[in-house]
């Protein structure tokens, strides 16, 4: 197994599309990071999970999102004197907009706009915020760089790369392989790990017949 290095991603990709040496190399490191962007955004991978904290205090409804979410997953806030976290339930713009004014009191729901998270109702109280979300992920610059991914969706990077290199170079047919391999590729890892999910947490035991020393036998349980 290569270690996959932006530097691996990028002479690997080349070398897929027909050992391609008049590609510069500034466009060809574009291309991967830019499947590197594309495979993270559709990994179901906790490596770009991020938390992020921050207060507000009594009246202030409007909380400023890291710069590099991408998708808020919860947001959760404790009193300043202490106690258990209490998550907040994400409803729509819409939503906001209809449940309309309502005095200060304990938030109970947030809502996404373009640049900001609007708590409601207004807190009556200072508050720690937790935010819980994915990420961005950051550009590969170095050759050494390593993409923040599982192992497996790594590979998942040179297949997407292969693709972008061929429609670079204007090989259509080739970029449609290419992206067929890179799709079944991806399914087949989202269809892995949702069996593996599925396994989690379920554990059975059966006890097979035995006999009795009347001479008759069990039937054998499970749990």
């Amino acid at each position: 197994m290569p270690a996959w290095t932006l530097g691996t991603l990028m002479t690997q990709a080349t070398t897929m599309i027909g050992y391609r040496s008049d590609l510069d190399a500034s466009d060809v490191s574009l291309w991967v990071n830019q499947a590197y962007s594309e495979v993270a955004d559709s990994a179901p991978d906790q490596s770009s999970e991020r938390i992020a904290f921050t207060s507000i205090s009594s009246g202030q409804s409007r909380l400023q999102p890291p710069g590099s979410m991408r998708e808020m997953l919860s947001l959760s806030y404790m009193t300043s004197t202490g106690g258990s976290n209490k998550t907040l339930e994400r409803v729509s713009i819409r939503e906001m907009d209809a449940k309309g004014f309502f005095p200060s009191t304990k938030p109970t729901h947030f809502a996404e706009f373009r640049d900001w998270i609007e708590l409601w109702p207004s807190p009556n109280s200072g508050w720690s915020i937790q935010m819980r979300y994915n990420s961005y992920v950051t550009d590969m610059t170095a050759t050494s760089d390593v993409p923040s991914l599982s192992t497996p969706w790594r590979l998942a990077v040179l297949y997407l790369s292969e693709a972008h290199l061929h429609r670079l170079v204007g090989n259509s047919a080739e970029e449609a392989e290419a992206r067929a391999r890179y799709f079944g590729y991806v399914t087949s890892l989202k269809d892995t790990e949702a069996r593996r999910q599925a396994g989690r947490g379920r554990f059975t035991m059966s006890l097979p017949q035995r006999k009795t020393r009347w001479g008759g036998s069990t039937s054998g349980r499970s749990w």
